[in-house]
């Protein structure tokens, strides 16, 4: 989950829908991860976690952030099953179960021989990602949980080449904007066919796609 949603380790105990959707203030559902359904997978980040630490930015949405090398990582890794770690604990103190959590997940890593063993380089990863999927790094910020001025100097200073590579060849792969797929739209024929393909890619309604053909119409 921290390579996908970029969590901070105590993020991932502070999930809202893992097994229950959750209401937002404004009066929006977000289905739980659980749902077999769940095709876009948003992630709720709330204030207090499950082991009584707070969160470091507080309340947020996350989407995954997958390389189009490995699109179906949602998939490969089981997200939708995704559990709390078992730990046992001998202490109440919120800071002292934190860190034995973030020692278990430093033990795993070592267990499954991953070639780093800093939980946060996972979080550095989900970050680079999302840039070679074409994702703006606004919406990078506000799924990673920080500043724009965060993700250029202290993120993108760590990238690698074959990272910069890996999202120069995908550049011609990106998905177009909205408002340019929209554009397209229009120009080869809104056809019911069109309108689903364009729907279900990006993930709109059609009635709302059409409103928004209209409004763009509008001088």
């Amino acid at each position: 989950m921290q390579m996908i949603y970029g969590f901070r380790v105590h993020e991932v105990f502070v999930i809202q829908n893992l097994e229950k959707p959750f209401i937002t203030d404004d009066g929006v559902t977000i289905p739980p991860l659980h749902e077999t359904g769940n095709k876009k997978m948003v992630a709720v980040v709330g204030t207090t976690t499950a082991i009584g630490t707070t969160t470091k930015t507080g309340y947020r949405l996350a989407a995954p952030m997958l390389p189009p090398s490995h699109p179906n990582l949602v998939e490969d890794l089981d997200i939708r099953q995704g559990s709390l770690p078992p730990v046992q604990l001998k202490s109440t103190n919120p800071e002292t179960i934190g860190k034995a959590y973030a020692k278990r997940m430093r033990q795993n890593l070592e267990s499954w021989h991953c070639p780093v063993t800093q939980t946060h380089a996972l979080r550095h990863l989900c970050n680079q990602n999302g840039k070679q999927a074409g994702i703006s790094i606004d919406d990078r910020a506000a799924n990673l949980g920080h500043s724009i001025t965060m993700n250029e100097k202290v993120y993108l200073s760590r990238e690698h080449t074959k990272t910069r590579l890996g999202a120069i060849d995908n550049m011609s792969k990106r998905q177009l904007p909205l408002e340019g797929a929209l554009i397209v739209l229009t120009r080869v024929g809104i056809t019911p066919g069109t309108l689903a393909l364009v729907s279900e890619i990006y993930g709109i309604q059609m009635n709302d796609l059409l409103s928004l053909i209209e409004t763009n119409k509008k001088p």
